[in-house]
């Protein structure tokens, strides 16, 4: 989607990793989930304030009021919906990394992440596009006029 509109894509992860010069992993365990929380706070800020850019954030960042503000405010924001079973399937091969996903049965605590996660996911939303069984070119063509549309408004 970047490509194609010829703007800069931006992860909040990797931008937190590369200001904490070590893995989102590590910096839960060293400095815990607050910590964690407080910098993607001031990244997705930051990264929201400016233009030409298409913003990946974590999942949790819609936790945040404060974040659901910032990408609210003169943003499109897309929320590429998936059930807990694609979920899994697209992450399965890196459970064990994912702090938040480290349970007896990750499928089990992605369903429970989604459901407590749905009502904030929906406030922070603009338009929500199912993906389930989707390719990467077909989610992205939708997306694309999901942008063309906004653009007119």
């Amino acid at each position: 989607m970047a490509r194609r509109l010829r703007w800069r894509f931006v992860d909040t992860d990797t931008e937190i990793e590369r200001q904490e010069q070590q893995r989102i992993a590590h910096v839960f365990r060293d400095k815990g989930e607050a910590y964690f929380r407080d910098l993607e706070q001031q990244v997705v800020t930051d990264f929201c304030t400016q233009q030409h850019l298409v913003v990946s954030t974590g999942g949790g960042a819609v936790l945040d009021p404060d974040n659901r503000t910032a990408m609210r405010a003169q943003n499109l924001v897309i929320w590429l919906r998936a059930t807990p079973e694609t979920i899994y399937s697209r992450l399965k091969w890196s459970v064990h990394t994912r702090p938040l996903l480290k349970a007896a049965d990750p499928l089990a605590r992605i369903r429970a992440m989604a459901a407590e996660r749905h009502d904030d996911y929906n406030e922070a939303c603009h338009v929500a596009v199912a993906t389930d069984g989707m390719s990467h070119e077909a989610a992205a063509e939708l997306l694309w006029k999901q942008v063309e549309a906004w653009k007119k408004q």
